[in-house]
């Protein structure tokens, strides 16, 4: 009997994969050519899911096929409607990072599939008498589950992925492709939730609950000597380069990589595999420490055109409560000193640093967010500029699963839900599995989240970090009932903050609330989009008080010359003042503009 041939399904709920990468689906096609079984990667993305234009083309497509496999997708009725319009054709569900519940196949492999997917293929092509052991086969309103010997171990089969996968509307697909290669596995942060005194109480399964409380990758690990991996990695990096020199962001999925990452680079130098761009997948606290070791590396990937960025860095938050609820085993600190050194980098090392390809982890908010959360939030993405490396920061929420602690945290504190409020469900936002439905603990941020999500939705996500400090202070000073998307809209029409300007005046004020005293024995009551800048209402604490409105702006071309300048700024007193009054105000303006402590 002769190979059925098999689609293996890579779906995604947008043209911008995002973090969804398709390389352990590819690397499942490629090891079943080895095994000298026909098989295609099939890539589509599906935005309005079963009533997509592209559906249709999906279907037509996969009627070549008599297996098809499918392993992350986000809602159970997609595959619903896949086997009602190929009622010939064999599914096999593959378990990914997390269970798709309600999900029908004809088969579910339970065993590592490249180990059980070619095995079960062999089976359904006649080349083998019995499926891989544990496989569930759907037969009529029940299921039998496959016993008998555990499969023998496969012959070691090279990384050798299917790199040219048939794509359904390629139209549909932005940006330049990317392809990840695989060095040590899991995560190596391995602090368990059960001894953080934020989970007293939390009664977590076994098998589960170290790393970060929102992942899996850290309830396990597969760490090898540093020379070994980084031969497996650069003969990865080969295949690529050589199989489809198309593809120039390669992704590097190892938590730790940098006890061989100089070495690697040195390597792919020598060998001529550049230009391409190697993107990283890492802890801040992990790239601060081995700092040294990365700029070597940048200063070899200088030599060939391979450019290096931290693609992939889990800030999570800039809230301490936050970070000890999502178990990071980080400093709020060491995230700001980790943003201001690759800052410095950059300046340094100019375009071989690719910090436009970062796009790193955040999640603002949680059941448990509160404005004070949210608030030093925005004050430390002003002060590092957090927003060039991470965008719809306020579209970043938690999703929950039952294998990941912070699930549990959830269940003891009451806070899962029917149904997620609109706009807050991001697993069926950006593709994922389906999530828990969880409610925020404060109505207050429910209604600010909501808010957010609206306006961010309506924006397009222009000005977002504006858009955030809009909402800190319109629900500092009313009624959060009262907002509506319209008046926070029109408050977004008016004249914009100067970026660098705000910049310079969070770091002023950083850590202190906008009340306390400033240098010169002023405070601020009051602060205004400004011509492009920003005017400062000052308030001074002297015995015979009284305010000043000091106005900030980008020195140019102006009927009125600037009564003091700093840089390229020009600082603007009001008439009337006492010399003394205009002195101080002058020299507080300056301060800001300069950003002095």
């Amino acid at each position: 009997m002769s190979a059925v041939r098999t689609a293996i399904l890579s779906i995604h709920s947008h043209g911008d994969r995002s973090f969804l990468d398709d390389a352990d689906l590819a690397r499942l096609s490629g090891d079943l050519r080895q095994r000298g079984l026909p098989s295609d990667l099939v890539l589509v993305a599906l935005a309005e899911g079963p009533d997509d234009p592209a559906f249709r083309s999906l279907v037509q497509a996969l009627t070549e096929y008599r297996v098809i496999v499918f392993e992350r997708v986000w809602s159970a009725e997609l595959v619903a409607a896949l086997r009602r319009s190929l009622p010939a054709a064999i599914f096999v569900q593959l378990r990914g990072e997390h269970e798709l519940p309600g999900a029908e196949a004809d088969w579910v492999l339970t065993s590592e599939p490249r180990q059980g997917l070619p095995a079960l293929i062999e089976f359904l092509s006649g080349a083998r008498a019995r499926p891989p052991a544990g496989s569930r086969e759907r037969l009529g309103e029940g299921v039998r589950v496959h016993d008998g010997p555990s499969l023998e171990r496969p012959r070691r089969l090279l990384d050798r992925p299917n790199l040219h996968p048939r794509v359904i509307h390629p139209e549909t697909f932005s940006g330049a492709r990317s392809f990840a290669i695989r060095g040590n596995g899991g995560c190596p942060y391995q602090a368990d939730a059960r001894e953080n005194p934020a989970y007293a109480g939390v009664h977590l399964p076994a098998g589960l609950g170290r790393g970060c409380a929102f992942c899996t990758t850290g309830n396990h690990y597969e760490g090898r000597p540093a020379a070994e991996v980084a031969a497996h990695v650069l003969d990865q990096l080969r295949w690529v380069r050589a199989e489809a020199p198309s593809i120039e962001r390669v992704v590097l999925k190892d938590q730790n990589p940098f006890a061989y990452l100089t070495e690697l680079v040195e390597s792919a130098v020598t060998e001529g595999l550049g230009p391409f761009t190697l993107m990283l997948e890492t802890r801040a606290d992990w790239m601060l420490r081995s700092r040294v070791r990365f700029e070597r590396a940048l200063e070899a990937a200088g030599q060939a055109g391979i450019r290096l960025v931290p693609f992939l860095v889990g800030i999570e938050n800039f809230s301490q409560p936050e970070l000890d609820r999502y178990n990071k085993g980080i400093r709020a600190e060491t995230n700001v000193a980790f943003l201001e050194w690759l800052s410095d980098v950059r300046d340094r090392f100019g375009g071989t640093l690719a910090i436009e390809e970062a796009s790193f982890g955040f999640v603002l908010f949680s059941p448990w967010t509160t404005l004070e959360d949210l608030d030093t939030n925005h004050r430390a993405i002003v002060r590092t500029r957090f927003d060039r490396l991470r965008g719809r920061l306020l579209h970043a929420r938690a999703r929950l699963y039952p294998d990941t602690a912070l699930y549990y945290l959830a269940e003891r504190d009451g806070l899962f839900t029917e149904s997620f409020a609109p706009g807050e469900d991001n697993a069926r936002r950006y593709g994922y599995f389906p999530a828990r439905p969880w409610r925020h603990r404060d109505p207050v941020v429910a209604r600010f989240a909501q808010l957010a999500t609206a306006l961010v939705d309506e924006t397009g996500g222009k000005d977002e970090v504006r858009a955030f400090g809009l909402l800190l202070d319109a629900f500092r000073s009313e009624d959060p009932g009262s907002m509506t998307i319209a008046s926070l809209r029109a408050e977004l029409a008016r004249p914009p903050r100067d970026p660098e300007l705000w910049q310079r005046f969070g770091r002023l004020l950083h850590p202190m609330p906008i009340d306390a005293e400033l240098p010169g024995g002023f405070r601020v009551a009051e602060l205004v989009p400004r011509e492009g800048g920003l005017r400062v209402e000052l308030r001074h604490a002297s015995e015979a008080p009284f305010s000043v409105s000091v106005l900030l702006r980008r020195a140019g071309p102006s009927a009125r010359a600037p009564l003091a300048r700093s840089r390229h700024y020009d600082v603007v007193a009001p008439e009337g003042l006492t010399a003394p009054q205009r002195s101080a105000a002058l020299a507080m303006g300056a301060a800001i503009v300069r950003g002095d402590r």
